[in-house]
């Protein structure tokens, strides 16, 4: 309790209550009931599901268990939650959660997809006739890829993982209040309820805005490979009508 750590206090309780039995006091299981309720507050109940019986599960990448459904208590915070069983690809899930919450986190495992290597195909170069080569003509340089949507969709995203860090900072700062204020005597039940929806609203709005930020690199990421627009380079002359003429007058000669 004192590192704060109060699913592995809850743990210990509940282990002395179930080891200790008749011989404990009644004052002191009294007590001890007493702390149980208080920390049954603090932590949240989390259920883990998996689609695939065996995994190894592990929350904060220490092992907890076995698939396919594992049930534990844990302290409010961010967690990240992770399912293996080669030769299957991994399935891992971050989430922030509050006090007194009870959810169900879904890790599904697939198959590994083995990428295929792309079949690169030489583009045949241009052939010119006589006729081409005696009437050089201005050619006009490729297109090149265009920075602008990937540039205002970049600054895009840095907005929205700004924000994500701003809600981020005050879900954790909210949850930190709660506890502290479960701690705290003469705290109503009214006032604790009002903290705990603050901390929910904060948190699902850092996923809501932290999931388009997500989405918004995807899309920077998109327009980086196919943007393009004309290039704004002055257009070179074709000099191959004039080698062509040069070596044709040399291999007759």
């Amino acid at each position: 309790m004192e590192v704060q750590d109060y699913a592995g206090a809850l743990k210990a309780f509940a282990r002395y209550l179930s080891e200790g039995g008749n011989a404990i006091p009644a004052l002191r299981k009294k007590e001890v009931d007493l702390e149980v309720a208080r920390l049954t507050a603090l932590v949240a109940r989390v259920r883990i599901l998996v689609n695939r019986e065996g995994a190894e599960i592990t929350v904060d990448d220490i092992s907890v268990g076995k698939s396919p459904i594992y049930e534990l208590s844990i302290g409010a915070g961010r967690h990240k939650f992770t399912a293996t069983l080669p030769p299957l690809a991994p399935s891992s899930r971050t989430v922030d959660i509050a006090s007194g919450d009870d959810i169900e986190i879904a890790l599904d495992l697939v198959e590994a997809d083995v990428g295929k290597p792309l079949s690169v195909s030489a583009e045949p170069k241009a052939v010119l006739t006589p006729t081409q080569a005696a009437n050089p003509r201005v050619v006009r340089e490729p297109e090149t890829r265009s920075r602008r949507p990937f540039v205002l969709s970049l600054v895009g995203t840095g907005a929205l993982a700004t924000a994500t860090a701003v809600l981020g900072f005050l879900s954790l700062d909210a949850k930190y209040s709660l506890d502290r204020a479960a701690q705290q005597s003469g705290i109503s039940a009214a006032e604790m309820d009002s903290s705990r929806g603050r901390v929910k609203t904060l948190t699902t709005v850092t996923d809501i805005v932290g999931s388009v930020a997500i989405a918004s690199t995807i899309v920077s990421i998109v327009l980086y490979f196919t943007s393009t627009q004309p290039s704004t380079r002055e257009p070179t002359k074709n000099t191959h009508g004039e080698l062509y003429r040069r070596e044709t007058v040399r291999h007759f000669r």
